[in-house]
């Protein structure tokens, strides 16, 4: 199903000749998509992992890339099913230069494995 956010993107992939409005309810705002999150996830961990990323994300933008790892391997132990900190580590492992998928488990498949939650 996805967040409506998701849906515009695979619209854009996928059709890339349409419009971009053309994802029904998209014009909801991030408040919609804070509600959605917060039905799925008990709200004092969904918080605690946001503050995390919110620190990886500032500690990146500064070029301290150990501590944004930190930061976000932190909140994917808090919550796992939370696709926002994965995304944040692999843009953050990208800037390190890990851009061919050296940072997966070992043993793991390239192909849909997802990424080690451990703190390297």
């Amino acid at each position: 199903m996805g967040t409506l956010n998701d849906q515009a993107v695979l619209q854009a992939i996928f059709n890339p000749d349409t419009p971009f409005g053309d994802v029904v309810g998209l014009d909801l705002g991030e408040e919609a998509e804070e509600e959605d999150e917060g039905g799925v996830f008990p709200q004092a961990q969904l918080e605690q992992s946001k503050a995390l990323e919110l620190q990886g994300v500032t500690a990146a933008e500064a070029g301290d890339l150990s501590t944004a790892l930190e930061r976000f391997g932190q909140a994917i132990n808090l919550l796992p099913e939370r696709a926002s900190a994965y995304n944040n580590r692999a843009q953050a492992r990208r800037l390190q230069g890990d851009v061919a998928g050296e940072g997966r488990c070992p043993g793991a498949s390239t192909e849909g494995a997802l990424p080690c939650t451990d703190l390297r």
